[in-house]
């Protein structure tokens, strides 16, 4: 019974000596742990699980921070060396207009001397020929100016809010296309040139494609000159008068059918019905339709095909110019016309052939030549109502031109259809 209790005694004095022997921690007034060693000096109490737990959590987070800063430091510096092609770029087309337009200054200040010292006719013939040129060089500068002023608007508006991922990433990806090839990797370029393989050969899978798609143009903005010409136009094709049996515009002579091709296809081995072409709408720049009074600056034939059960609108567009591919680009796999016709309907079209249009090196005219395959209803809706306009997305930009052959595909499709 004694050693029990004698050892339960020792027991307890044991640990009431234990603290003066450990290390406590105590809480100051203002918060802070402190540690009292056994010797009697104090420390800062840190817990070391909470040390290691926020040392492993921050140390990914760190990484992440550190990895996004290096990323936006990259686009920053993509964005400097783009920022400074793009305004040297831009310069340099400003500097050209400058220079030309000092040019045609000049060779009109030449003519009228020449005029006046009564020079030979050959000699007004080579300045007047040097003018021309000038003024083609305008046009063609206007039109690159035009397709490149977005990207100097892109670049002041970064350079005046701030550098921003998204802004820089549009602007990237858009003057990439427009011709930025320094900004293309090689695996992308390796990309586009197998696609382009892939799209080249199977046209007939492509052609479902653009045909099944939901790709639509941007609605039309009619001006007050625009629909006042399309109301115009309307009520004269309903307007009913009386007039004789000789009045061309009442009686109109038949329709001369020209067809160029009948028989099988040799690619689809299908019945092929192609007509000849001819020509669909014209345009010429104001500043040169003095020099071009027999024809048009760009010209576009037309002509009407079916093979199968498909039918097809093909396009060659003609531009005096071997500058054409830099002021007006290509017409890509894809891009679409907008045909108005006259009862203010729209029918959009798809190209199925890729055209970034060659130079006749004889002429200097640069060609360009499309496919726009139509269903039946397309085709039915084109070949019953007159046209009034045909927009055509090029790669710089979407243009229109007015059409004065209204009944070109009237025709031509009811000669396919008699054929």
């Amino acid at each position: 019974m004694i050693k029990p209790l004698i050892l339960f005694v020792l027991t307890c004095l044991s640990l009431l000596a234990y603290p003066a022997y450990t290390q406590k921690i105590i809480t100051a007034q203002s918060g802070q742990k402190i540690v009292i060693n056994p010797d009697g000096t104090w420390s800062e109490y840190q817990d070391t699980v909470k040390t290691v737990n926020e040392s492993i959590i921050n140390t990914p987070v760190e990484k992440k921070v550190e990895a996004q800063m290096a990323f936006v430091n990259r686009e920053q510096d993509d964005y400097q060396s783009m920022r400074t092609d793009i305004l040297a770029t831009y310069k340099d087309i400003k500097q050209k207009q400058s220079n030309n337009k000092r040019n045609i200054s000049d060779i009109k200040g030449d003519i009228k001397k020449a005029k006046k010292n009564q020079l030979d006719d050959l000699s007004l013939k080579r300045l007047e020929e040097r003018k021309l040129q000038y003024y083609l060089s305008e046009y063609d500068l206007e039109k690159e100016m035009d397709a490149f002023k977005q990207f100097k608007i892109s670049v002041d508006r970064i350079d005046k809010q701030g550098f921003d991922s998204k802004l820089y990433q549009t602007l990237r990806q858009n003057y990439t296309e427009f011709g930025g090839s320094s900004y293309v990797t090689i695996e992308e370029e390796e990309e586009e040139e197998e696609e382009l393989s892939d799209q080249v050969n199977n046209d007939s899978a492509v052609d479902k494609q653009y045909k099944n798609s939901d790709i639509s143009l941007p609605a039309p903005q009619f001006s007050e000159a625009e629909i006042r010409d399309r109301d115009i136009k309307r009520e004269l094709t309903y307007y009913s008068f009386d007039t004789d049996d000789n009045d061309v515009l009442r009686n109109p002579p038949d329709v001369e059918c020209n067809i160029k091709q009948k028989g099988i296809d040799k690619r689809t081995r299908k019945e092929r019905t192609e007509m000849e072409s001819g020509f669909l709408f014209g345009y010429t720049h104001p500043n040169i339709k003095n020099y071009f009074k027999e024809k048009d600056y760009l010209t576009c034939n037309a002509k009407l095909s079916k093979v199968g059960g498909l039918y097809y609108l093909s396009f060659e567009v003609r531009i005096a110019s071997i500058k054409a591919n830099k002021t007006y680009g290509s017409l890509d796999k894809g891009s679409g016309i907008r045909i108005k016709l006259i009862n203010g309907e729209t029918v959009n079209l798809y190209n199925i052939t890729a055209s970034t249009g060659h130079i006749e090196p004889l002429t200097g005219v640069t060609v360009y030549q499309t496919n726009y395959p139509m269903e039946k209803s397309e085709f039915k809706q084109l070949s019953k109502t007159e046209l009034d306009k045909i927009g055509v997305i090029w790669s710089t930009g979407y243009e229109e031109y007015e059409i004065y052959e209204v009944d070109f595909l009237i025709n031509q499709a009811e000669c396919l259809k008699s054929s």
